[in-house]
């Protein structure tokens, strides 16, 4: 059973965003963080004979990857937050310097491009972005491949798992995890119960592209420079982005240039850093984001939460101290009510229309499946009756009384945003009008 997209949620919300450029307002410091960030040299392994939650074992720790968390939507006019976050053109400057290496040095910028997926990304959600080289670069055309959209469709030459699906120098070391090249944009908080046990996580493999070749959720652009010389982002040599542990340093700027977070770097960079990774590390946002902390700490991250680790969670909250630290997100997500398909933090007629539109279908949480059984039914609408009218911390202003329409029938006014409840006498005036 296909798993819907994440970039369906633009039902309700990219036609009302209409697919315009990011948001004018001001910038909102650390409503987009980054999580966690792998610094794992590629011939060594994650510190302490520790293994990833997803990737297990292996050399290089997966390669390069790195984790954002959305931590605060848009800013509404007037005052307030949106419960999400509008990321085309969203930027990340990332640069290192080896000077401790032969005068190696990099510098490049990984932006969100402005594919549906980034238009109105749920606060509380964590993006993972692989870059897997030996999969996005084909050697024996010297082409960029693509990869696995949400649905399989592949862009690009096809895998082989003999020569493809490997770690180090050779197919006897451990084979990867197929999420670092396969993209997988689905969201489903109501899975596995709900709750933080519920699908928060999007990933993107770097090399997917569109049909027409071009990247298809981030362009990236930049280059390195080696002892054999200085090589192109988007080349063989010049893979698409890095992530370090030699002075490596990053700055994430909105559509509009305004920065967001940064810039941070490491300990000798001059930036006041406290934490310097090593090669067999991750480094980590660690603390924030609990439940009981005021919704104003979200935005107040800073360089002294970040920190060197051996534990690595790819797609999860962070783990430290030998999971005596846990990452909560809670308070992250607790804008979201059983019943709001449309991600708005109330549960309204609005969901109902969504929810008897795909009845009988697959589906998920944004298609009205609100009991994580990935079909939209009757069990689903019982979820959204029980909680009709209920509005979420940081949701809109409290609902009036409103009768909460029942599956056997409902009516549309003016461009359907309003559902009548059922009355024998309305449904018998129709056919009345009709008959004349």
């Amino acid at each position: 059973m296909l798993t819907p997209r994440f970039g369906e949620l633009l039902i309700g919300l990219a036609a009302v965003a209409g697919l315009a450029p990011a948001s004018a307002h001001g910038a909102i410091p650390n409503s987009l963080v980054l999580n966690e960030v792998n610094t794992v040299s590629g011939s060594k392994y994650l510190d302490n004979g520790n293994a990833d939650s997803t990737f297990g074992r292996v050399e290089g720790n997966g390669q390069n990857w790195m984790e954002f968390l959305v931590v605060q939507g848009d800013p509404k006019p007037g005052a307030g937050f949106k419960n999400t976050l509008d990321l085309r053109g969203w930027t990340m400057h990332w640069s290192y310097d080896k000077d401790n290496l032969h005068g190696s040095v990099g510098s490049g910028d990984i932006t969100f491009t402005n594919d549906p997926l980034w238009a109105a990304v749920p606060r509380g959600t964590i993006i993972t972005l692989s870059e897997w080289s030996d999969v996005w670069y084909d050697k024996a055309t010297g082409t960029r491949d693509g990869g696995y959209d949400g649905f399989g469709v592949l862009h690009g030459t096809a895998f082989n798992s003999a020569t493809d699906m490997y770690i180090g120098s050779s197919p006897s070391t451990p084979t990867v995890d197929p999420h670092l090249y396969t993209t997988d944009t689905s969201w489903d908080p109501a899975a596995n119960g709900g709750g933080a046990n519920g699908d928060w996580h999007i990933h993107v493999f770097a090399g997917e592209q569109n049909p027409d070749t071009s990247y298809k959720y981030f362009n990236f652009s930049g280059s390195v420079t080696t002892t054999s010389g200085t090589f192109a982002i988007g080349t063989e040599d010049g893979g698409l982005f890095a992530a370090n542990n030699d002075n490596w340093q990053y700055t994430i700027t909105d559509a509009q240039g305004n920065v967001i977070q940064g810039p941070y770097g490491e300990q000798d960079t001059g930036l006041g850093s406290t934490w310097r990774v090593s090669s067999t590390e991750i480094l980590r946002l660690e603390g924030r984001f609990n439940g009981d902390q005021p919704q104003s700490i979200y935005l107040d991250t800073n360089i002294t939460d970040y920190a060197d680790g051996s534990e690595s969670t790819f797609g999860k909250p962070n783990v430290w101290s030998s999971g005596a630290g846990h990452q909560g997100l809670d308070g992250l997500q607790n804008w979201l009510q059983m019943g709001d398909a449309n991600l708005d933090g109330q549960v309204t007629s609005a969901d109902y229309i969504i929810w008897r539109k795909n009845l009988g279908s697959a589906g998920g949480w944004l298609q009205g499946d609100f009991s994580g059984d990935k079909t939209v039914d009757m069990a689903d609408y019982d979820v959204w009756r029980a909680h009709f009218g209920a509005t979420s911390p940081s949701g809109g202003a409290a609902l009036g009384a409103t009768t909460v329409p029942e599956p056997q029938s409902f009516a549309l006014l003016a461009l359907g945003v309003v559902v009548l409840s059922w009355r024998p006498e309305y449904c018998s005036s129709r056919r009345r009008l009709k008959r004349n």
